[in-house]
Formats: structure tokens, C-alpha cells, sequence
């Protein structure tokens, strides 16, 4: 096969320039056996029209320190949730066990539902804790609002 173009002018060939119209579209990619990028025909595929976006946004200035207390927060936040989840569910599961459970002893009885209420009461304590460090964070966030400025904007 004979890998010379058959028009010199045209884009994808050995030449520069616009291709003709009547002439098929050349891929980039070697056919097989070929070994090289020139000369390849291909049938014509789809084009694609692209329109660039704009839009203008605003950056905020954060310090690495800012960045890191950020996430702690909202990791610390996300753990004592968990925790509160964790806690109040086992308070419930006590809470049934005791409802289905006949002849306990009033002293194991009375223990478990002393565990039961420090449990739901902890949980609470933990989703309390949870929330105050979520507006902490929210409070920061409005910090770093607050203290930047655009020009133009006042």
C-alpha cells in the first residue's frame, strides 16, 4: 500500500492546509501492519462543536491551618455523631431487652436500667457535643466570609 497522500494540501496527510471537501477525514491512529501516521484514510466521522463557558467566581483565602481546622471539626463532628447513634441504640436494645426478659433479678434489673439511662443520656451528650462543633465550624467559615474583600464590592 502506498503511504503518500493523495492530495498534498490536505489536513492528516504529509501536507498543511484545509482538506478538501471530497476528501475522507484521516485519523490520527496507525492502521495495522502499517507502522506509521501517514497516509491513512478513513470514512468521515461526527464532529463536534465545543462553546467555552463563563463564569466568574470568587476565591477565598484560607490558611493551611484554617483548611486543617476545618476538617477536624467536621471529622471530630461526624465521629461523636456516630457515637451518639451508637450509644442511644444501645440504650434501646437494653430498653427491649428488659421489656422481653422474665424473671431478672430486681437488683440486675435495676442496674441494667440505670445503664440504660446513662447510655441515652451520653448519646445525647455526644450529638450535643456534635452540634456545637458543627457551628463552630459554621462560624469560622462566616469568619473567613467576613474578613475578604473584592474589589468593586463593597
Amino acid at each position: 500500500m502506498d503511504n503518500k497522500p493523495e492530495e498534498p494540501g490536505a489536513v492528516g496527510f504529509a501536507g498543511k492546509g484545509e482538506a478538501p471537501e471530497d476528501t475522507p477525514a484521516v485519523p490520527n491512529e496507525p492502521k495495522s501492519g502499517t507502522g506509521g501516521k501517514r497516509g491513512r484514510k478513513t470514512a468521515k466521522s461526527s464532529t463536534l462543536d465545543v462553546k467555552h463557558g463563563h463564569a466568574i467566581i470568587k476565591a477565598y483565602p484560607v490558611t493551611g491551618g484554617e483548611l486543617f481546622s476545618l476538617g477536624a471539626l467536621g471529622f471530630v463532628a461526624s465521629l461523636l455523631f456516630s457515637m451518639g447513634a451508637g450509644t442511644i441504640g444501645f440504650s434501646f436494645d437494653i430498653f427491649k431487652d428488659l421489656e422481653l426478659t422474665t424473671g431478672l433479678d430486681d437488683v440486675v434489673r435495676e442496674r441494667w436500667k440505670s445503664n440504660e439511662f446513662y447510655a441515652f443520656w451520653i448519646g445525647i451528650g455526644f450529638f450535643f457535643v456534635g452540634a456545637v462543633l458543627v457551628v463552630i465550624s459554621g462560624v469560622k467559615i462566616k469568619q473567613v466570609l467576613d474578613r475578604t474583600t473584592f474589589p468593586g464590592e463593597e
